[in-house]
């Protein structure tokens, strides 16, 4: 996953562009806290905190914590049924590597800038005009700014199914009530391992389906 999930706060956001702090083939992650007004595909806070919160507890499993390990999976058995109560809302097409039959929901979206993307005063001014209708989660009038200018954009999604994780956290939290400590973190990678990433061009962006 993003590197920068590590730090992501809330999952009401996208990705602000920022000219100043690319490198040459990147937009950095900064993040702006606005609802996607136009039902465009957004990041789902419990989906980010369940994914986060299993991670975790691999680790508390590995560091020989097994009651830190509990609470975490039990945190994360409650926000992944939350994410499965409204699945159906939430949940963006998928490619060839879906598990057929479940709803894949985002926990994680990026706004990048094409590789190769080389700043000149003009590309500068639309990035900074973009910036402004993002921040006011008018992402639809930021993405028609920057094709204008000829300014290529990719949307990523980093993606959960919401079935199959729920299942096997609460097959986590079963072996860890039996103490079958390595079987347990087995479970939890299942769920890291099906999380996948889809990139959409600016014709293709999926809309949270209805």
């Amino acid at each position: 996953m993003p590197l920068h999930l590590h730090t992501a706060i809330t999952a009401l956001s996208i990705v602000l562009l920022s000219v100043d702090a690319l490198a040459p083939a990147h937009a950095a992650p900064v993040r702006a806290s606005a609802r996607d007004s136009a039902g465009l595909i957004r990041p789902i806070d419990e989906a980010y905190r369940a994914v986060r919160e299993i991670r975790e507890a691999r680790q508390a499993i590995f560091d020989g914590a097994p009651d830190k390990a509990i609470a975490l999976v039990s945190e994360a058995k409650t926000d992944m049924q939350v994410v499965q109560r409204h699945a159906t809302d939430l949940a963006v097409p998928v490619g060839k590597r879906a598990q057929e039959g479940d709803a894949y929901i985002p926990l994680d979206v990026l706004l990048v800038l094409s590789k190769g993307f080389k700043p000149t005063d003009e590309t500068r001014a639309s990035v900074d005009k973009a910036n402004v209708y993002i921040a006011k989660g008018e992402y639809r009038l930021a993405i028609t700014v920057l094709k204008a200018a000829d300014i290529g954009i990719t949307v990523s999604a980093t993606l959960v199914p919401a079935n199959a994780s729920l299942r096997s956290v609460e097959a986590a939290a079963r072996l860890l009530d039996v103490r079958k400590y390595y079987e347990a973190s087995q479970a939890l990678k299942a769920v890291e391992d099906s999380v996948v990433v889809e990139a959409y061009d600016t014709d293709g962006i999926p809309v949270r389906q209805q």
